[in-house]
């Protein structure tokens, strides 16, 4: 009985002395309901302010090439768990929903808006929007209204600051050909997924893509396998601010995905840690279905190019052989693949610690990742699942899971990549950019090593395309001089009308003699991506009409060639 009573007494002072946790405010929000498409470049993306991407519960949208029939992810969504000083977990994230993020920003003190329906919005900007602005006058409604009073990034043209005047120079910060942003909190209602109370969390995002790439001088082959590469990466840009009362420690980030590539039922999942990637690839040599991609299955890598604010940890996190300098960045720290059951190394449970465990390489019971055959049981500790080289077959990897040759079973996949810990105060502000890369070759393991170096290419380009203008065209080239109309005829090329234009516009261009004529539109990189007349024409004025079709908002060139030796050069824009 006195042992019973000291236990207590002992408890109870623990109890005490445990830091309490603060209450955060919680609201009344509705979840938002906008949604908006990253389509830029050759990737189609469906994009909702809710906290999970491409997917809200019907017509999933990563496709890639964006006018094909194959979508390349089915599902993904953001992830942040820590722990409170009182030692109860922090959570906000899902797989399928119920979501956990709402519209809007939270106030000083954490609280979320009254009515978050007034910030229910995501603003889309292209480069060209810009241009066409400063050209002619031309304004979208969200160029109009982009929120720099929530955060949106502004370059400053009038000289002064925190204000937002297009009229005086000031411009929306686009990243790369087009930026989606939005603002989220943690905080606008309870959580039914994690049932854990708000971190405080507000969330400013944005994601963005673009095909320019950076100047790569003399090395032509890098600069067009860049190119190909770009045109098929997406990149998101996380801005995270702890508006709440209470230090999350040993946080982390997490990017949760169901793969999904192409067909769902012959997927594999890899990391590769040098790159700071988690990848799927096509288990078969052919992707089946409608859905598939065929006997040229791609690949697809999730990495950060800019990793979370390292704290010291004793890592070279940044792999530049300086250990804890003041700007190291964490890149993904760990990878989980799991199954789609019930067991330890299943389907978590909400309203569990498990979600913040899974970011932590934790199996549901507890136990840790292992090294080799499924990650489980096993004698060595291990933060990666399959980190070996699907290509050689090298130990561990699903094409060998046991060093003897034995190889998984190709089946529907889902992984989550995180990053951490870091200790994360209020007031603390930490940014990460993800970029999600796509590479298709001659079969399933040659598009694994294309996707490595499509990976590299997409974290060289990070800070070059969050350059305002970085994107921009150079000035139109000046056209050459028009032939002598009484010695070669005279051939005139007009501006396209409407300019800029949406879908169709139409382009006139007049001949005086009976010669071969080629009229064709390039893109910025000087790709060409339609011919509309390819043959001989008598003289007279010709009206061509050009249909974009799928082909992405941005600055096109069309360019009449008449007789062999006349070329004269126009700019256009497509703006949807």
């Amino acid at each position: 009985m006195v042992l019973r009573l000291l236990l207590l007494a002992c408890l109870y002072a623990l109890a005490w002395a445990l830091p309490e946790a603060t209450a955060q405010p919680v609201g009344t929000c509705s979840l938002g309901s906008s949604s908006a498409d990253l389509d830029a470049n050759n990737v189609r993306a469906r994009l909702y302010n809710n906290g999970g991407f491409f997917w809200r519960g019907s017509g999933n949208v990563y496709t890639v090439p964006k006018g094909g029939q194959a979508n390349s992810i089915f599902a993904a969504g953001l992830w942040l768990g820590g722990m409170a000083d009182d030692g109860t977990h922090r959570f906000a994230g899902t797989a399928y929903g119920p979501w956990e993020f709402w519209p809007g920003p939270l106030d000083e003190n954490g609280s979320p808006p009254d009515d978050c329906a007034d910030y229910d919005r995501m603003y889309s900007v292209y480069d060209a929007d810009i241009r066409a602005y400063e050209h002619d006058g031309t304004l979208t409604d969200d160029l109009r209204d982009w929120p720099h009073h929530l955060g949106a990034p502004v370059v400053d043209g009038d000289g002064i600051e925190g204000n937002y005047d297009l009229a005086a120079g000031d411009r929306p910060h686009v990243y790369g050909e087009q930026s989606v942003w939005w603002v989220m909190n943690d905080a606008g209602n309870t959580k039914q997924w994690s049932a854990t109370p708000p971190i405080g969390l507000e969330l400013q995002m944005q994601a963005f893509s673009a095909r320019c790439v950076p100047d790569f001088g003399a090395e032509t082959d890098l600069a067009n396998f860049a190119a190909k590469a770009l045109n098929h990466t997406t990149y998101y840009h996380f801005k995270f601010i702890h508006k709440g009362q209470d230090v999350l420690r040993d946080a982390y980030l997490g990017w949760w995905s169901d793969g999904d590539l192409g067909n769902a039922a012959n997927d594999f999942v890899g990391v590769d840690t040098l790159l700071d990637m988690g990848f799927y690839y096509n288990g078969e040599d052919f992707d089946a279905g409608l859905d598939g991609y065929g006997d040229r299955p791609p690949a697809l890598g999730m990495l950060l190019t800019k990793g979370l604010d390292g704290r010291s940890d004793g890592r070279d996190n940044d792999s530049d052989g300086v250990i804890d300098e003041a700007d190291e960045r964490l890149g993904f720290t760990n990878m989980v693949f799991y199954t789609s059951d019930s067991t330890p190394q299943g389907n978590f449970s909400s309203s569990t610690i498990e979600p913040y465990n899974y970011l932590r390489s934790i199996w549901r019971d507890g136990q840790p990742v292992t090294f080799g055959g499924t990650g489980y049981g096993g004698l060595e500790t291990t933060k990666y699942m399959f980190p070996g080289d699907p290509v050689t077959a090298q130990y561990w990897s699903e094409e060998n899971t046991d060093g003897r040759g034995n190889r998984n079973t190709p089946a529907d996949r889902r992984f989550l990549l995180s990053s951490g810990p870091i200790d994360f105060a209020p007031g603390d502000t930490t940014e990460a950019v993800l970029a999600i890369v796509w590479a298709q070759d001659a079969n399933r393991l040659a598009s694994v090593v294309k996707l490595r170096r499509a990976a590299a290419a997409a974290r060289g380009a990070t800070d070059a395309l969050m350059q305002y203008g970085f994107c921009t065209p150079p000035a139109e080239p000046p056209e050459p001089e028009q032939p002598d109309p009484n010695a070669l005829g005279f051939y005139i090329l007009r501006q396209n009308y409407p300019e800029p234009f949406s879908q169709q516009t139409i382009i006139r261009y007049e001949v005086i003699d009976t010669v071969p004529v080629t009229l064709t539109v390039y893109d910025l990189l000087g790709r060409r991506v339609r011919t509309l007349v390819d043959g001989m024409q008598s003289a007279g004025v010709y009206d061509v009409v050009f249909e974009a079709g799928d082909l992405p908002t941005g600055l096109y060139f069309y360019r009449l060639e008449a007789a062999g030796y006349v070329s004269i050069t126009r700019r256009m824009t497509l703006q949807r």
